[in-house]
C-alpha cells in the first residue's frame, strides 16, 4: 500500500496516521463483526469530515474570489486618485510660482505692480478653481 501513495500524499499525513494505515493487521477484521463496524463507523466520520472540509475549502475560495474582486476595484481608485491628486500638485506648484512672480512684481517697481496684482488674483482664481474640481472628484467618487 505505501508504494500506492504519492509522495506528496506521504509527506501530509503525519507519522503516527501513515504507520496506522500500513500497519493494519487484516485478521483481525476476519469474523470479528464489532471490528468491521468500527471500522465502518470511522470511515463514515471521515467521510462527513472530508464533506465538511470540502464545503471549507469551496467556502473560502468564492470568499477569496470576491476578496481579489474588492482588491481590483481599490486598486482601481487607488489608481484614479493618484492621477487626481498629481493633476493637482501641478496646478497647486503653478500656482505657488504665479503667486510669487506676482508678489516679486508687485512689491518691485512701481510699473510692474498691476502685472503683479494680476498674477495674485489670477493664482487666487485658479486655487478656488483646484478646490472646486477636488471636490466635484471626490463627490463623483
Amino acid at each position: 500500500m505505501s508504494s500506492n501513495l504519492p509522495e506528496k500524499v506521504k509527506n501530509r499525513i503525519n507519522k503516527q496516521a501513515y504507520d496506522r494505515i500500513i500497519n493494519i493487521d487484516i485478521n483481525l477484521y476476519l469474523n470479528n463483526p464489532q471490528m468491521i463496524k468500527n471500522l465502518h463507523q470511522e470511515r463514515s466520520e471521515l467521510f462527513l469530515k472530508n464533506h465538511n472540509l470540502e464545503s471549507n475549502i469551496e467556502e473560502c475560495s468564492s470568499k477569496i474570489h470576491i476578496l481579489e474582486l474588492n482588491n481590483k476595484e481599490l486598486a482601481t481608485k487607488l489608481a484614479s486618485a493618484n492621477r487626481d491628486s498629481i493633476v493637482s500638485l501641478i496646478i497647486s506648484l503653478f500656482i505657488a510660482i504665479l503667486m510669487g512672480i506676482g508678489v516679486n512684481f508687485a512689491t518691485g517697481d512701481k510699473s510692474t505692480w498691476a502685472a503683479g496684482l494680476i498674477m495674485i488674483i489670477l493664482a487666487i482664481g485658479l486655487y478656488i478653481v483646484n478646490i472646486i474640481i477636488l471636490l466635484i472628484q471626490r463627490n463623483q467618487k
